[in-house]
């Protein structure tokens, strides 16, 4: 995965439940998200990328195909 850059991330952690607005709240919530380890910053980029404890955190195990 290439991983997703802030503005695209943050729809899908909306419906997720995990962040409320696109405001400056989002910062906020990106920075607990990868303090928990469920998302990751990609090296000398912009963008953020799930991680194997993320998937499984939120329900998309092995068989389930997310």
């Amino acid at each position: 995965m290439a991983g997703l850059a802030r503005h695209r991330l943050l729809p899908h952690l909306e419906d997720l439940g995990l962040v409320d607005e696109f405001d400056g709240q989002a910062g906020y919530d990106l920075r607990r998200l990868h303090l928990h380890g469920l998302i990751e910053r990609i090296p000398r980029s912009h963008r953020y990328r799930v991680t194997d404890f993320g998937l499984r955190r939120w329900g998309c195990g092995n068989d389930e195909g997310c």
